[in-house]
């Protein structure tokens, strides 16, 4: 498990930082996950056991929101790896 923390920079831009031993591992997974064209935090850097994430707006509740999930998954299942 990693710790989470959100931080906000000078300017105003606010990251997510995760700490953790498995942090470089996710951070991959994340960059090969955005390879297939669906919305993940980009992955701004990793320092030892912190990977830095960008911020994503956080929205409610939709009624499509199943239906995106549902495709999102099929697309992700879809992909072939490098």
């Amino acid at each position: 498990m990693s710790d989470v923390f959100h931080l906000t920079l000078a300017g105003n831009r606010d990251v997510v930082a995760k700490t953790g031993t498995r942090v470089a591992t996710e951070g991959r997974m994340l960059q090969s996950m955005a390879r297939t064209g669906v919305q993940v935090p980009t992955v701004l850097g990793r320092v030892g056991n912190a990977l830095f994430l960008e911020a994503l707006p956080e929205t409610g509740a939709r009624a499509t929101g199943w239906q995106s999930l549902g495709n999102t998954l099929n697309r992700l299942h879809g992909a072939r790896g490098d």
